[in-house]
């Protein structure tokens, strides 16, 4: 009797495998063991794999990237706006509409820069950013 539960208790100890749903009321106390094989989560309280964490924080890319300096005049009358890509040597008029032309084709604005400022007249530097096919 003591050979067969000796046995029975060696067998139980070494691995578990369970066919269907395991319920466990209580914690599970893996002592410090890697839990292996985690699927992709089926629900936001299920337990995440490292590559469904890794797909979750990855940027997608890859972007594209412009940058623009934009100067507004005037801001206590009409608030006129103008704008160069820069590396091109004359300024556009209208900022807000062209950003809303990039804005309907995926362009999203980035970051803005304060690059310059005084009485009436503000001059930034802006970066918009589209992610690409490629």
């Amino acid at each position: 009797m003591r050979i067969l539960l000796l046995t029975l208790s060696l067998l139980f100890t070494q691995e578990l495998e369970v066919q269907g749903d395991l319920k466990v009321s209580g914690s599970i106390d893996a002592q410090n063991n890697p839990v292996k094989n985690v699927g992709v989560p089926q629900s936001l309280t299920d337990a995440i794999n490292g590559n469904a964490l890794q797909d979750a924080l990855r940027e997608t890319g890859p972007f594209e990237y412009k940058t623009f300096s934009v100067i507004w005049d005037d801001l206590n009358h009409s608030c006129h706006s103008r704008y160069k890509e820069i590396g091109s040597s004359e300024y556009i008029d209208d900022w807000e509409s062209y950003l809303n032309s990039q804005g309907s084709n995926g362009w999203k604005v980035l970051q803005i820069i304060p690059h310059y400022t005084e009485i009436n007249h503000v001059k930034a530097v802006v970066i918009i950013s589209k992610e690409t096919n490629e």
